[in-house]
């Protein structure tokens, strides 16, 4: 038997990766060490696209001589990105007829956690209005906003409204 507190050295070192959720190898493949010696194992972690953000826990199982020696717990955070994007940022309409739409916008979550979204303003302003004042878009995913107006028994004439669509704070 060695002693895996350092007073023997060790040989034939191998290594288990357990319980990962994404690819993880070693870098460095240390086969062997003497004794009191301490060597660092270096990992690369290919985490996926869109992959929850989030504490992701892995064992590192290092045997010698094929005689498991030492488990070690390693924690790899992923990231929260709260990336979006919009297909559009700007729609105009004739206001012909008096009630119609004006244009669809859809906004997509391309990051990996959910984001919640509030437009401003809310809902109507300027004989224009839109389907939500606020909405929560999962990761990966899209919602589209709808945006109409109606200028029934109003006067033709040329009008602006600039609605803002923005994540609320982490």
């Amino acid at each position: 038997d060695q002693n895996c507190d350092g007073s023997d050295g060790l040989d034939g070192i191998t290594y288990d990766l357990i319980g990962f959720n994404f690819t993880v190898e070693l870098v460095d493949n240390v086969t062997n060490l003497t004794a009191g010696a301490v060597r660092v194992i270096s990992l690369n972690a290919t985490i996926p696209y869109a992959y929850s953000a989030g504490n992701n826990n892995g064992t590192i199982a290092i045997y010698s001589n094929g005689n498991l020696t030492r488990n070690v717990t390693v924690n790899i955070t992923v990231a929260a990105n709260r990336s979006w994007a919009v297909n559009q940022t700007f729609c105009s309409r004739l206001q012909v007829p008096d009630d119609d739409d004006i244009c669809d916008i859809m906004v997509n979550n391309t990051g990996n956690t959910p984001i919640n979204f509030t437009l401003t303003p809310p809902v109507t302003a300027n004989y224009t209005f839109v389907n939500v004042s606020s909405f929560i878009l999962a990761q990966q995913s899209s919602y589209t906003l709808r945006f109409r107006y109606n200028v029934t028994g109003v006067a033709k004439d040329d009008r602006n409204t600039t609605y803002v669509i923005a994540p609320y704070p982490d």
